[in-house]
């Protein structure tokens, strides 16, 4: 996703209220077949919300779109838990 259009959309998501509300635009948006994110852009994303239930589905969500696929352990840092960075990566390592 180009730069311009990352940013509208980051703001757009940024700005919403509640954070279910923007959960479910997240969703949304990585469900979207013709969004494509760097593993930095996805990151950004990812981070709007806190709780680490969200973030997790969020960042399983988000590794169909990403374009490069050998960034995307940094997305394993925004988990707190080892059991959930494990979780991410067994994920990532049975993806078909």
């Amino acid at each position: 996703m180009s730069d311009d259009s990352f940013n509208s959309l980051y703001q757009d998501i940024k700005n919403q209220w509640p954070v279910n509300t923007q959960m479910n635009s997240l969703i949304n948006t990585f469900n979207n077949t013709n969004n494509y994110f760097t593993t930095y852009q996805a990151s950004q994303l990812i981070q709007l919300v806190s709780t680490e239930s969200n973030r997790l589905q969020l960042a399983k969500l988000s590794y169909r779109s990403i374009t490069d696929r050998n960034n995307f352990s940094q997305v394993y840092y925004l988990l707190n838990s080892q059991s959930g960075r494990n979780e991410l990566e067994n994920y990532v390592n049975n993806y078909n």
